[in-house]
């Protein structure tokens, strides 16, 4: 494929994004006009959302319509509250909670990691029922100095009592404080399901479009003003798409059933037998980058042109699944319901530099067969998964997880207790493996496969808002990255993290708190801070039912560690044990303030850079933190 042609389907696919946003922009329009003089006559809790856990099992989540927390808009601050991140909203991120950071859902696709918060997948798309029409509107803005612009649109509704479509879409546009780092992220689904008494489906139509301009960091200076700081890439930038297109359809298998209640009336009732699943998602990725200025030095390897970079992979996944549930058994005082099925996946890899295939681009086809058990017994929840696949080239890859929850009465407090159990032997993605770029090479065929275990334990009082949780991981042949390549740990390494959480409530004042203490036995393959905290005082103040108003600050604060880097061009962060990041405090002042159905916020982030910094902080080596910035926030709900 030449040059020209890559660069006219780059600007298709900008046509496409303008139109979509054409085409949103008229929704927006036409469906705020018909709702602006619609009386509320209903409430949210007469409408309900859900996930799809295993693509197919439905969990009901919450609206996000709470007061709490809701300056806390940022994707990877809700996901965790300690990253090493590229300073900008949108970049690539990487937690510094270890069991966080290896809790990010699996992707096959390496590339999409460090933008896990921001993405719309299958696995976190959301599902609707609504009584009545409801649109959510959410923009949040900074100063106008550093340009930044989140934008959401959430608009769904039910045809009838069985029916929903919906449309989400979700912009960030930021020019960033410091220089070439800016980010545009477009995220679009719609969306739709059918829940019938014998036939379900749902679908949705996912697109992820993440654009970055890349600077290697800032070159190292003693100024603290962004306007004069340097940037160490002068004309790189780097481009990550992905799509989805996903399906799951379900239909109960049963019959009618006439129960007598009484001498003159009878009922008919649909007894179930078990139902059948299929699944499909297709799913298309790829990441770009190009460099027109490698003559800056940067990199220490040219491997084709001192002139340019244009690199690139790419990776297309379809995925089907079909599986039986039986219908719920009694045995004793347990109730089960077991569900087994097969899967077949396909994956298609290309690695590209100067647009020449490297690899044959053949598929690496893999089947799989899945066990599933969720009940109860002796007061016991459990939640039981396995995946194990039989053949090709994921052969002996395994993925169990176990699920096990009581509940029990301590000082007239309803508590918890639960044991998660999770273990995984994986073949290293087809990037960890091998890579052919202009300034990196690698070919990691003998690479073994990738073994975890991991034991969680917590203990919660939901009514004291108490959670606490021990956990510790074990793995085996382990990959991380360092400045040239993936390596691969010859040795075990293990992690041992204890976290805990708690809200205090003194009158008008609350105070939430986070603490992780963690450790780990290898600091050449992992870099994270001993002890990671977080507090949040607020005054809460409420006027009748009109307006609630949270007002207060947080603060952050992790313990010193050798800052992770990062490389543009592969868009992975590395080990080098160069810099230190922690050691110091990040404050925010927040108002949140919610008005019937609208909630803002209100917020100055990082204010002690103007009274106590003499420097930057670093989040990651190079990338400092931004100054102190306003930012505001808004979401507006209508419900018709």
């Amino acid at each position: 494929m030449s040059t020209d042609s890559i660069l006219i389907l780059i600007n298709m696919q900008e046509i496409s994004f303008k139109y979509s946003q054409f085409v949103i922009g008229l929704l927006i329009f036409v469906f705020s006009y018909s709702t602006l003089f619609a009386q509320e006559k209903d409430s949210v809790k007469n409408s309900y959302v859900w996930v799809l856990e295993e693509g197919y099992i439905p969990q009901e989540v919450e609206f996000d319509t709470l007061i709490n927390q809701f300056h806390t808009y940022n994707p990877i601050e809700k996901n965790s509250f300690s990253n090493s991140f590229l300073g900008n909203i949108g970049a690539e991120y990487n937690s510094n909670i270890f069991m966080d950071e290896l809790g990010k859902p699996h992707s096959d696709f390496l590339h999409e990691k460090p933008f896990d918060a921001y993405l719309l997948t299958p696995d976190n798309q959301k599902f609707y029922f609504t009584k009545r029409p409801y649109i959510e509107l959410k923009y949040t803005m900074s100063t106008k100095k550093w340009n930044e612009n989140n934008l959401g649109v959430l608009y769904t509704q039910n045809i009838n009592k069985k029916l929903n479509i919906g449309l989400l879409y979700d912009l960030i546009s930021a020019d960033g404080v410091f220089p070439r780092s800016k980010t545009s992220k477009h995220s679009m689904s719609f969306f739709t399901s059918y829940t019938g008494d014998k036939y379900s489906i749902h679908a949705a139509v996912l697109r992820n479009k993440i654009k970055l301009q890349e600077s290697g960091g800032i070159l190292s200076s003693t100024v603290t003003d962004p306007d004069l700081s340097l940037p160490q890439i002068n004309n790189a930038s780097s481009i990550l798409y992905k799509s989805n297109f996903f399906i799951s359809q379900e239909y109960k298998f049963g019959k009618d059933v006439v129960k007598i209640i009484d001498d003159t009336l009878k009922q008919t009732v649909y007894t179930e037998r078990g139902k059948l699943n299929y699944i499909l998602n297709y799913e298309h990725n790829y990441r770009l980058h190009f460099d027109d200025d490698d003559l800056s030095g940067f990199y220490d390897s040219i491997y084709i042109s001192p002139n340019w970079t244009t690199d690139s992979v790419s990776l297309k996944l379809l995925d089907n699944t079909l599986s039986w549930t039986f219908r719920e058994m009694k045995v004793g005082d347990a109730i089960m319901m077991n569900s087994f099925g097969a899967g077949y996946q396909i994956l298609n890899n290309y690695n590209f530099k100067g647009y020449i295939v490297i690899n044959d681009g053949d598929n690496y086809n893999s089947l799989s067969a899945h066990f599933n058990s969720i009940g109860t017994f002796n007061k016991f929840r459990y939640k039981l998964k396995t995946k194990y696949f039989i053949q090709g080239y994921k052969s002996a890859d395994y993925l169990g997880t176990f699920d096990l929850e009581k509940d029990f009465v301590l000082k007239q407090s309803l508590s918890t207790l639960n044991l998660n159990l999770e273990v995984s032997n994986r073949t290293p993605s087809f990037f960890e493996q091998y890579y052919y770029s202009n300034h990196f090479l690698w070919d990691n065929n003998d690479f073994n496969k990738k073994n975890t275990a991991k034991l969680k334990f917590g203990f919660s009082i939901p009514k004291k808002e108490l959670n606490i949780e021990l956990a510790y991981a074990q793995l085996n042949n382990y990959i991380y990255f360092d400045s040239l390549a993936p390596r691969q740990l010859e040795t075990t390494l293990g992690v041992l993290s204890v976290k805990g959480q708690k809200e205090f409530k003194l009158g008008k004042f609350h105070s939430l708190n986070k603490i992780v203490w963690q450790l780990a036995d290898n600091t050449e393959a992992v870099s994270i801070p001993e002890v990671v905290l977080y507090n949040n005082l607020y005054l809460d103040l409420q006027y009748k039912k009109a307006a609630h108003l949270h007002v207060g600050y947080e603060l952050y604060y992790s313990t010193e560690f050798y800052a992770l880097s990062f490389m543009p061009a592969t868009g992975q962060f590395y080990q080098d044990r160069d810099g230190i990041s922690g050691g110091f405090a990040i404050i925010n002042i927040f108002a949140d303030i919610r008005i019937q159905s609208v909630l803002l916020f209100m917020k100055f982030e990082n204010v002690g850079f103007q009274f106590f910094n003499s420097d930057y902080y670093y989040l990651a080596n190079n990338y400092p933190l931004n100054p102190t910035i306003f930012k505001f926030g808004v979401s507006w709900r209508f419900k018709d």
